[in-house]
């Protein structure tokens, strides 16, 4: 509740100040101005600040002068978004998450997030996007986003829209060259072909060492990663009305195994000195309480060698031929993906105004990872399992195909009716494959593990209405009516499958008092795909029916809801030099799938604990997230963003609680999603000059803050808060720019986040609880030049 009122009465003061400036305060034609930006993250262009939506925007122009160059580099600079990197214990870039609002999945798999990325209108299985050299725009949209993108849009949806040919011939080369051995080259020409055909062909390779020195293996490095991208656009005119773009996408990442730590309680018994529920962790000892400390670089190690054991294991000829089912993975550690994209977009314009669009996409994206699955120095050691001892090394090799292709078709009206609207239909399908082989304790990988797999079927129409009630004040009302068909299973049996049927409401009501001001309120709902409890298959009826009353979930697990209400404004003032967006958020997330420890008396007359995913899950989320520009002068530009996510869980069960409390219900004390900060900001310095040569000289200075993070739902252990501060100077013509620049400044050491994981070596007992650590980067400076001609 205080919360609650802290948000309304903040979003209240927003809203009379910008009331109280005075009119004369707005611009004048040649002033000092903001520049504005299209977004079409309601599937028709609109400047950002008349969209009454929340949405982040970046420019092409930003994405360069930021130095923005993968996805989870606009983490730092949008609100209420978050790109989680520590998937099972790894860092780098395997199983990414989005995640939007402290709305944690609770899953790595990129078949049920909660967010999805869209390029040029289209939907893509995972969060890589490739080279951000060939993009004209991303925008960040907050919030259920299921009424006009549709499936996995459930917390948040990233419009990419890709750069266009244009009519006149361009080149651009860039070369960076910066400490740990990176490099980044890049190329890229466009120009016309005809007078209605023009191309665009980009081209990227980019290398690192890695900046993180292997304990296990003086002189040799983790984080290594590398990548070559390259894209071809074709874009056609053929009429003033008609435009057809075809764009084809492909890019390989090749990366060495990546950064990890592992901390247990025999090695750092005085880290591990807190009972939070009055007794010693489940009988694994004493746990850590509140913020975790750096315990310094010295403990970033693992064993990170193809031994010819290991070789032997992972590559004989039974494990090649099983990997034959899925693809083949690279004969070394760390990770491999090949990735390719193609789309068609079609836009045709008619006599009345309207216009008809139409788009078909297809990606795919394969990739392996062979890592140390205990993120420690193990090799030639023996473990305690359970009173036997064997070898304390384990490694898991996991092998993942994720295929979509996705048609859409709409009619939207003129742009300058009073009653505009939209009338859509769109089909997905997905085909997934996942599969991974783990060897423990001297084993050996089994050839005949099971691949699961996913092939959903999405159908869905969709429209919207916009009234303009006065010169003022506009409704807007948006729906989706959609059909999900989830097949999954594993290959050789017979799938599960469900139609989950929903239908998706939004509706923004905005106020325009004046240029340069927009309010608006917005209700929505989302829901997120449901899913299947595989392991309740050979259960008997009398079973099931005891989970069930239990609340416990079927075979089938209902749809994820949620319900949104959202009160922003958009107001420039001091002569359009200064702008500020705020936007304001409560979320009921209902039906949440979460797991369940059921007790029931099985067939045989036993007492069994099993474990389901319910739709017993529900948490209130609420939040503020601002962004602020001011031009101080011709010369001076600061910018600040800030970010308060809460959320409240009031009913889930998180399985550590049981070992910390004596209770895996954490339901009524206040705990938060763990892997995301409650609180995030930055603040930037932007200066630009002409020098007496003509030239022009630029600086920027960031500072990034972020929150401490929850390791768990149980919200015992956390990652501290910290701050970073990214420096760039440099000097540029019309023909060239010349950089330099250094990332954390003032080289601040911590961890980015934690999870928590057993001792799968047995090194410090079997299995005795610990956690993994990912990294904060560390301290880098380099140089960037860039050439058009």
């Amino acid at each position: 509740m205080k919360l609650i009122q802290k948000l309304t009465a903040l979003s209240l003061m927003i809203a009379i100040a910008s009331f109280a400036l005075p009119p004369n305060l707005y611009a004048q034609d040649g002033a000092l101005a903001i520049e504005e930006i299209i977004v079409t993250s309601r599937k028709r262009e609109e400047t950002l600040m008349e969209a009454p939506v929340t949405v982040t925007a970046f420019g092409s122009q930003a994405i360069e002068e930021m130095a923005l160059d993968e996805l989870p580099d606009f983490v730092n600079f949008t609100p209420g978004f978050h790109y989680s990197e520590h998937s099972v214990g790894r860092g780098g870039r395997f199983n990414r998450r989005l995640l939007f609002r402290g709305m944690n999945p609770r899953t790595d798999r990129q078949t049920r997030q909660g967010a999805t990325v869209f390029i040029d209108g289209a939907p893509i299985l995972g969060s890589e996007i490739g080279s951000t050299d060939n993009y004209e725009r991303i925008e960040i949209i907050k919030g259920p986003q299921s009424a006009y993108f549709g499936r996995s849009t459930f917390s948040g949806a990233i419009n990419a829209v890709t750069k266009t040919p244009g009519d006149e011939w361009k080149r651009r080369i860039s070369v960076e060259a910066a400490k740990f051995g990176t490099t980044n080259i890049s190329g890229q020409i466009e120009g016309p072909i005809s007078d209605t055909l023009s191309m665009r062909l980009s081209a990227r390779s980019y290398d690192t060492d890695g900046e993180f020195d292997n304990a296990s293996d003086p002189g040799t490095t983790l984080g290594a990663e590398s990548t070559t991208d390259v894209s071809l656009s074709l874009f056609a005119q053929p009429s003033d009305k008609l435009s057809v773009k075809l764009r084809l996408h492909s890019w390989v990442d090749d990366d060495g195994p990546s950064v990890g730590v592992f901390v247990t309680n025999p090695e750092h018994p005085g880290l591990f000195n807190c009972s939070p529920g009055g007794s010693p962790a489940g009988g694994g000892g004493m746990w850590v309480c509140g913020d975790v400390p750096f315990l310094g670089t010295s403990l970033v190690g693992m064993d990170t060698i193809l031994t010819s054991t290991l070789q032997e294991k992972y590559f004989s000829s039974a494990m090649v031929d099983s990997y034959d089912r899925v693809f083949q993975p690279k004969h070394s550690m760390g990770l491999e993906r090949h990735a390719q994209e193609a789309s068609l977009v079609i836009d045709y314009e008619m006599d009345n105004g309207m216009t008809l669009s139409a788009r078909t996409a297809a990606h795919k994206n394969e990739y392996s990872s062979l890592e140390d699955f205990d993120r420690r120095v193990t090799a030639g050691k023996l473990g305690n399992y359970l009173g036997f001892m064997a070898s304390a090394d384990t490694y898991n090799m996991s092998l993942t195909k994720n295929k979509d292709s996705s048609s859409e078709i709409r009619l939207t009206s003129a742009a300058d009716s009073r009653i505009n609207w939209m009338v859509g239909a769109s089909y997905t399908s997905i085909e997934a494959r996942l599969v991974g082989y783990s060897i423990l304790w001297g084993g050996s990988p089994n050839p005949n593990q099971s691949i699961s797999t996913f092939d959903p079927e999405t159908r869905a129409i969709f429209a919207s209405v916009g009234y303009d009630i006065s010169d003022t004040l506009s409704l807007s009302v948006e729906a989706r009516r959609q059909e999900d068909k989830v097949i999954e299973g594993t290959v050789g049996s017979e799938p599960l499958q469900n139609t989950f049927k929903s239908t998706t409401p939004r509706v923004i009501l905005d106020y325009k008092p004046r240029e340069g001001t927009t309010f608006y309120a917005i209700y929505a709902e989302g829901v997120n795909p449901g899913q299947f409890n595989a392991g309740l298959l050979n259960r008997t009826q009398a079973e099931l029916d005891q989970i069930a009353s239990q609340g416990g979930g079927g075979i089938s697990v209902d749809e994820e809801e949620i319900t949104n209400i959202e009160f922003g404004v958009k107001t420039r003032f001091l002569d359009d030099r200064a702008q500020i967006t705020a936007a304001v958020y409560f979320s009921d997330w209902e039906n949440a799938i979460a797991p369940e420890i059921i007790q029931i008396t099985n067939a045989a007359g036993n007492g069994e604990n099993i474990q389901v995913n319910s739709n017993g899950g529900q948490a209130d989320l609420s939040g503020l997230e601002v962004e602020g520009t001011y031009l101080l002068s011709d010369k001076w530009t600061i910018d600040m963003t800030y970010s308060l996510n809460k959320s409240e869980i009031n009913d889930f069960e998180s399985p550590d609680a049981n070992n910390l409390f004596g209770s895996r219900t954490i339901d009524g004390m206040g705990n938060s999603f763990s892997r995301y900060p409650e609180k995030s900001s930055t603040l930037s310095a932007i200066y630009a000059d002409t020098l007496a040569s003509g030239r022009n000289l630029f600086a920027r200075a960031d500072y990034i803050r972020q929150g401490k993070t929850w390791m768990t739902n149980a919200n015992v252990t956390s990652t501290p808060a910290y701050s970073i501060f990214n420096l760039r100077v440099g000097v540029e013509s019309d023909l060239w720019r010349v950089e330099v620049y250094a990332n954390n400044l003032f080289d601040k050491e911590g961890y980015s986040n934690l999870q928590l994981f057993p001792d799968l070596s047995g090194l410090s007992g079997p299995f005795i609880r610990g956690f993994m650590a990912g990294m904060i980067q560390q301290r880098s400076y380099g140089i960037r030049t860039t050439f058009d001609f």
